[in-house]
């Protein structure tokens, strides 16, 4: 067999069978992997960004619900101001609108776990919050912090001190959050906290 060779697979070595029959295998830098196993990562991979991306849909639903008690605009109109289909709004939150003659009213108030995001000493931690008023709350908080460190005003503070949300006293010492601040542990733009990315 000495004109014969073969190339040989296995894992991450090739193996070379040629003079005398003697084999010299080699390492390789990549692997070959079959159709089967690349549609199973596909599909790993999609599975891990569905449990976020319904996660997100949930806080805009949320977000559209809170903006409907506070301004009293429609599903349509806080939807759209929220990014979000009104049918999905009421996917996630249906039993918190009374419908007459197609229009969607919200409830006042509502008792639904809430994963937010709270302000702590060791920067923003998602907190389990129970019901719309303790969220509700936690926004006019978040707006006084955002308040305080677009102005140097932390008269809004003073309403919340003694406070606390999920069990987390509610920080108002403005040299502390200015501290947080400039060591980028506060996150001001979103309140909801959605899972990580899986890899």
């Amino acid at each position: 067999m000495n004109s014969l060779l073969r190339l040989m697979r296995n894992f991450n070595t090739v193996c070379l069978l040629g003079v005398e029959n003697k084999t010299s295998c080699i390492p390789t830098f990549t692997r070959f992997k079959p159709e089967t196993e690349l549609k199973e990562i596909h599909l790993q991979r999609n599975s891990n960004h569905g449990p976020r991306r319904a996660q997100e849909a949930r806080n805009r639903a949320l977000h559209t619900l809170a903006r409907m008690r506070r301004t009293g605009q429609s599903l349509t109109a806080a939807a759209r101001e929220e990014h979000i289909d009104p049918r999905t709004v009421r996917k996630y939150l249906g039993t918190e609108f009374r419908t007459r003659k197609g229009q969607h009213t919200p409830t006042k108030a509502d008792r639904r776990g809430r994963n937010m995001l709270v302000p702590t000493a060791l920067g923003t931690s998602p907190v389990a919050v129970r019901g719309s008023k303790q969220a509700t709350q936690l926004g006019k908080y978040m707006s006084a912090v955002g308040k305080y460190l677009r102005t140097g005003d932390a008269e809004a503070l003073a309403e919340f001190e003694g406070e606390s949300i999920g069990g987390h006293p509610l920080i108002t010492d403005p040299e502390t959050l200015g501290s947080l601040a400039q060591a980028g542990a506060l996150q001001l733009d979103e309140i909801y906290a959605v899972p990580e990315a899986s890899s």
